[in-house]
């Protein structure tokens, strides 16, 4: 699954600081999309080292039993950061028993060239992004034309050079 969201800081606390999530755009590779909002708390290292995350998203088109808004929650495995900020890594699921219910991990970084998200682009983000387009990864349609195509290195090669 590939896609964006916009995370807006809401306030610093003392030991955690609040976002709102919006613009939720998430793909399955020949999939439904995922589309909603919710909120993210990330604790100020070193004091707090943990992270919750809660979305309302709703799958398009509707995949039963998964309709209407679903909302996903940090399941318990995932309450500790495992990554530094500005990059995030945390597990989610819409049932806390697993059964039935749908797990995401979202891993993200603020620059969308980023594809190991370590946090930074590096070279190592253009080895992987083009192992994963010679694979025919759908994951790697950067421009999300629903085609892999050459334009995808090249849209991606763009965004790794203008630092974005």
């Amino acid at each position: 699954m590939r896609g964006t969201f916009a995370l807006s800081l809401i306030t610093v606390g003392n030991a955690t600081d609040f976002y709102a999530i919006s613009d939720v755009n998430w793909s399955v590779s020949s999939g439904p999309t995922l589309n909603g909002s919710g909120t993210f708390a990330a604790g100020q290292a070193p004091f707090n080292p943990s992270q919750h995350m809660s979305l309302d998203l709703t799958f398009s088109p509707a995949t039963p039993p998964w309709t209407g808004v679903q909302h996903f929650d940090t399941t318990t495995a995932a309450g500790a950061r495992t990554v530094a900020p500005p990059v995030i890594s945390i597990q989610l699921a819409n049932s806390e028993t697993g059964c039935p219910g749908v797990r995401v991990w979202v891993v993200a970084s603020r620059y969308r060239s980023d594809w190991d998200a370590s946090g930074t682009i590096s070279v190592t983000d253009i080895f992987g992004y083009l192992n994963a387009w010679f694979a025919g990864s759908g994951y790697a349609d950067f421009n999300a034309s629903n085609t892999l195509e050459v334009q995808d290195i090249f849209d991606f090669l763009g965004a790794w050079f203008g630092g974005i």
